[in-house]
């Protein structure tokens, strides 16, 4: 199997493109509008700081190789980027560039086989798999291959790039875990008939405006025909979204408008006049790289210390392949800072290079899964790990929580989202729970009602607002307990809460929980007696405090208080 996507022969005279148009920008010969109905959906954005840029590299299913992950950080650091930030969406961000290093970027990136195409705007955006799809003890088939082929196929497209939103693709893996699936426009789920790989298809999903999870729109589709489907899905979308409201233009809205029967006899339709043309079948490159062998290198004594013995505990699995493991790598609130420490990460990747190209993937929890790793490296890499973040030494709650870029970035954002994160790790770290009980719990955070950060997907969601007593005061509205399984749920709105009451407000809810000493997970337990625990605590946190004795309550996480 590839480690990613080919490239569209159009990619090399795009970047020129944009190159052309970003000096007439500059020149004042093409208006900020124009420049960016072209910019946005080549990837790039400009970030919260005027004329500063971020380039939104597409990591199919979060697949990079080690090799393309060093180039990464060289063009860079090189290019004058100080920070890699790692999105929800498994890909990768180059931040904190000026225009003129853009095209530079892009165009050294595309010689490893990256491309920013399709990134932002009105576009088929980076699709979605599963970190332990191809490793997994439970999965139904890995979809990766799949995952990447249509990738390849859609990104020649021209159509790809007008759509009349931006249409989001997720798979998972396993036939008993929808996840992703379920909140993504087309949600393909993998499934095994009659001995016939294939896909079950939701479509209409999403987590912005008007949430809902997707409508099954199909209980089985042979895998041969997913180019099929997904293209009949696409010509959907172009023909039915609503051009004239952005605010109404995504598939779900379509649904909305028509109606379920309605929308869904449309679909079917579309499909089988695209089968009626007889597209090639989707063929994935199914192969399997082949396992190096490796030469015990650790450092001594290291494999029998306690450290190591936690760290295997809390972020070390079992692949299904006999004898191979997968490890986590913790990057806080996904932001690799290229700074002093970035030898050390150069020396993992060129360690991770020895067991091939299929070893690392970006996470929908903004980390590194480090994949086929033979059971004797694991000391070393614990070794290499530990030089490189102190994280590694942290429990696993605290290290997944999500966080989108958040306002001091995004020109969307309201909220520090980052700095809310940082504040709840430190406050549970501070705290004397039992956190190693607490690995499964998921925490999410954004900074704006919208759905960056994933706060409708967790077992606690938080999205940023603001609220007003005798002044205004920055504060999340309070989300609790999707099910990602079958069938999925929305985490639903229970309340809103002061910013700065957030961090004892989650550690007073997991101290309940760890209280309560039930066998049932944190999300069973949420749904149960945790509601009533819930309602009790934001009632609790609920008093507003006057400026003059509180000058703190009113500023934002990562805010020095007014005086």
């Amino acid at each position: 199997m590839g480690s990613t996507y080919r490239l569209p022969e159009t990619l090399s005279g795009d970047i020129r493109e944009f190159a052309a148009r970003a000096k007439k920008f500059e020149a004042e010969e093409l208006s900020a509008a124009e420049f960016k109905s072209f910019h946005v959906p080549m990837g790039v954005y400009e970030q919260r700081t005027d004329h500063t840029y971020m380039a939104r590299v597409r990591t199919t299913g979060g697949v990079i190789s080690p090799s393309q992950f060093l180039r990464l950080i060289a063009v860079a650091r090189a290019h004058g980027s100080n920070l890699l930030h790692l999105t929800t969406r498994q890909e990768v961000q180059v931040q904190n560039l000026t225009l003129d290093q853009v095209e530079l970027v892009l165009d050294e990136l595309s010689q490893v086989g990256l491309a920013t195409k399709g990134g932002g705007g009105n576009t088929v955006r980076n699709m979605l798999v599963s970190e332990l799809s191809g490793i997994g003890n439970d999965e139904t088939f890995d979809t990766t291959p799949y995952a990447q082929e249509l990738t390849s196929r859609l990104l020649v497209e021209p159509d790809s790039y007008t759509m009349p939103r931006k249409m989001k693709i997720a798979f998972s893996s396993s036939e008993h875990h929808v996840d992703y699936a379920a909140i993504n426009d087309v949600g393909l789920v993998a499934r095994v008939v009659d001995g016939r790989r294939g896909f079950k298809v939701y479509v209409g999903g999403g987590a912005g405006a008007k949430p809902t999870v997707g409508w099954l729109a199909f209980d089985f589709v042979p895998a041969e025909e997913l180019y099929t489907l997904v293209k009949a899905l696409k010509n959907f979308f172009l023909d039915h979204g609503d051009r004239e409201n952005r605010a109404k233009a995504r598939i779900r809205f379509i649904f909305y408008r028509l109606g379920e029967e309605e929308t869904l006899r449309l679909v079917r339709e579309y499909f089988e006049r695209e089968k009626a043309a007889r597209h090639a079948p989707l063929v994935p490159d199914l192969t399997v790289e082949e396992r190096p062998v490796y030469a015990y290198n650790a450092p001594q004594g290291i494999g029998e210390s306690d450290a190591y013995r936690t760290w295997r505990n809390r972020y070390v699995t079992p692949q299904r392949q006999t004898g191979y493991f997968s490890a986590v790598l913790p990057i806080l609130v996904g932001n690799l800072w290229l700074d002093d420490r970035t030898p050390r990460l150069e020396r993992l990747l060129t360690f991770l290079q020895i067991f091939g190209d299929a070893t690392i993937r970006f996470t929908n929890t903004q980390n590194l899964r480090l994949r086929n790793l033979p059971e004797a490296a694991l000391p070393e890499l614990y070794a290499l790990l530990r030089d490189f973040t102190d994280e590694v030494d942290a429990p696993v709650v605290v290290n997944n929580m999500i966080s989108c870029t958040g306002a001091d970035m995004c020109r969307l954002g309201v909220r520090l989202s980052k700095s809310l994160v940082a504040a709840i790790r430190e406050n549970l770290l501070e705290s004397d729970l039992d956190l190693d009980r607490l690995a499964d719990v998921t925490i999410h955070v954004t900074g704006c009602p919208n759905s960056c950060g994933q706060q409708l997907w967790a077992d606690l969601g938080f999205a940023g607002r603001t609220l007003r007593a005798e002044r205004s005061y920055p504060a999340y509205q309070v989300f609790l307990s999707a099910d990602r399984t079958s069938p999925p749920k929305l985490a639903e709105p229970v309340g809103n809460i002061a910013a700065r009451r957030v961090p004892d407000f989650v550690r007073s809810l997991l101290a309940a929980y760890l209280s309560a000493a039930v066998d049932a997970p944190f999300a069973l337990w949420l749904k149960a007696d945790g509601r009533a625990e819930v309602a009790r605590l934001l009632e609790a946190y609920a008093e507003v405090p006057a400026f003059a004795d509180d000058p703190e309550f009113y500023t934002d996480w990562g805010v020095v208080a007014a005086s």
